[in-house]
């Protein structure tokens, strides 16, 4: 399988992919970087198989310019060069560029981004941080104004890609919807009536009883909780902050002891990084496209950038693309 890397995008720069490509390939993952020749140079050398850009591309806005990597990695998934492409790039660029150089996969007017959100507790039993449930939301960013047609399609679409993405699909997944309250009649019309619509499918892809409030994200209430990106995206750049702090909060405590209370917390501080910082939360897949394609964050370093091919590697032969297009089918929300 060949994951294609925008070797230009992310804020860190070329020395962020050049860094996350050598990581990928001694991983043992087939990764294709996609940049100018003096990038792409070294990999060349060594015989790894690299798409040629023109010389450092540009950005007009939110557009990409014609020679962009992402553009031609695009062009590459159509073509069947490349299984999956993974970028850092501006998320309204890719969304733009991919929309005017590929099919979509639903009748939506623009993809969605998924993104997992990982509860977590002390387990006296193991003396150790675990990660009991993962809530999924969408859309974390790509679409800010929608109507109550799109909401449904993106709970839809969040359905499918957790049932594909989870381990243990034998039950259905526990959806909802973003809103200042439990009670159906609470939130702006479009989320009420939405949430109409979505409790006439209840049993049939996933099981809608109540909206979901903030406090549900971080429990094992919902399984999907939907929402535009204004509602979503927030949510999502908070928890990261508190993540962020958290964690050098944990290494000043692990300063400030000794011995085996250093050691615990230590391990503390490592078991959250992996489980709220590790592949799983290193992209998103664009649902709603018909080929694969996953945004990393912007600020994703070497490390975050390797995780996101890491992920795009075990994600995309579980044909999420293909499954949420069929959802949709079937539900009458896709020709």
């Amino acid at each position: 399988m060949k994951i294609g890397l925008d070797m230009v995008s992310g804020d860190f720069g070329t020395a962020a992919t050049i860094l996350a490509v050598k990581s990928s390939l001694e991983a043992g993952i087939e990764t294709v970087p996609i940049g100018p020749a003096d990038v792409i140079q070294e990999f060349r050398d060594q015989g790894v198989f690299c798409v040629e850009t023109a010389s450092m591309p540009e950005q007009h806005g939110l557009r990409f310019s014609p020679g962009h990597p992402f553009k031609l990695g695009v062009r590459l998934l159509v073509d069947e060069g490349i299984d999956a492409l993974v970028s850092a790039g501006n998320t309204q660029s890719i969304i733009a560029s991919s929309l005017r150089l590929m099919p979509k996969g639903s009748a939506l007017k623009g993809p969605v981004l998924p993104q997992g959100i990982p509860d977590f507790e002390w387990s006296e039993e193991e003396n150790r941080i675990v990660f009991p449930h993962t809530t999924t939301l969408v859309d974390v960013g790509a679409n800010v104004d929608v109507s109550a047609e799109e909401l449904v399609t993106f709970v839809v679409m969040g359905a499918t890609y957790r049932e594909a993405m989870s381990e243990d699909s034998a039950e259905l997944p526990v959806a909802g919807l973003i809103s200042v309250g439990h009670e159906d009649y609470k939130g702006n019309r479009v989320t009420i009536d939405a949430f109409r619509r979505l409790r006439a499918m209840d049993g049939k892809l996933m099981h809608v009883d109540r909206m979901a409030e903030g406090s549900d994200i971080l429990s094992s209430n919902f399984d999907v909780i939907g929402g535009d990106g204004f509602s979503l995206n927030p949510i999502i750049k908070l928890a990261e902050k508190a993540v962020e702090k958290f964690l050098l909060s944990f290494r000043a405590a692990n300063n400030a002891v000794e011995g085996d209370k250093s050691l615990t917390v230590r391990q503390a501080q490592i078991d959250l990084m992996s489980g709220l910082l590790g592949e799983a939360t290193s992209a998103a897949l664009l649902l709603g496209l018909e080929f694969p394609v996953y945004k990393a964050h912007g600020k994703s370093d070497y490390v975050k950038l390797t995780d996101a091919v890491k992920f795009a590697a075990r994600v995309t032969p579980l044909e999420i693309q293909a499954k949420t297009a069929s959802s949709l089918r079937a539900l009458g929300l896709a020709s």
